[in-house]
């Protein structure tokens, strides 16, 4: 009697085999197609390196507006100044003269616009904190005014500029106890400040003694 033996090649033929005629039946007896994959992909197109920065040429058209604000072309000094800040947008003093001839022309919105700028860069441009609260008080916004010159004299303690301006803001709001106190420390770094002496004359006659 034959006995039942395992044979693992003829039974991995067919195994094979009926798999074979299965995917035929499935695929209706034609072989399924491969899609091919590329093997090798092109890199995507690279981007295009930013034009290099021309200080020098940004530096030059600062100076020329320069120029024309100390000669009172204001208009021709901004277009100075927007060529500077077209070169280099973190041109700090761009923005900063850019502002004083907005100023000078009654642009006193765009001024203070320019002195932000000028102040994101440099938070400690004691200048531009000078100037934007002689803007603020000009719109009769003291307390704005008064916070700029805080901030410029807690920067720098003996900005007699600063000082002034900020007794006259106290004097704009009728606190002519603190702008006598302001104007008295400008006299201590500026003995012979001929405004400051006057400035504290006429408050003591308003305050009444």
């Amino acid at each position: 009697m034959k006995k039942n033996i395992f044979v693992p090649g003829i039974c991995v033929c067919i195994s094979i085999l009926v798999f074979a005629l299965l995917t035929a039946c499935a695929s209706g007896g034609k072989t399924p197609e491969v899609t091919e994959v590329p093997e090798v992909v092109e890199a995507p197109e690279p981007e295009p390196e930013p034009e290099p920065v021309n200080f020098e040429e940004a530096l030059a058209c600062l100076d020329r507006g320069r120029a024309l604000l100390r000669e009172g072309k204001n208009d021709e000094a901004i277009k100075e100044f927007d060529d500077a800040l077209a070169i280099n947008k973190n041109l700090t003093d761009g923005y900063f003269y850019r502002g004083i001839a907005y100023y000078d022309n009654g642009s006193v919105d765009q001024a203070i616009t320019d002195w932000d700028d000028t102040l994101s860069l440099q938070p400690d441009y004691v200048e531009a904190l000078n100037n934007r609260g002689v803007a603020y008080r000009n719109q009769d916004d003291l307390d704005k005014a008064i916070e700029d010159y805080n901030e410029a004299l807690r920067i720098k303690p003996d900005y007699s500029i600063a000082l002034s301006n900020r007794g006259l803001a106290y004097d704009y709001k009728g606190d002519y106890d603190q702008a006598i106190a302001d104007w008295e420390e400008v006299l201590k770094i500026e003995p012979n400040n001929a405004n400051a002496k006057s400035d504290i004359e006429r408050a003591r006659q308003l305050r009444g003694n």
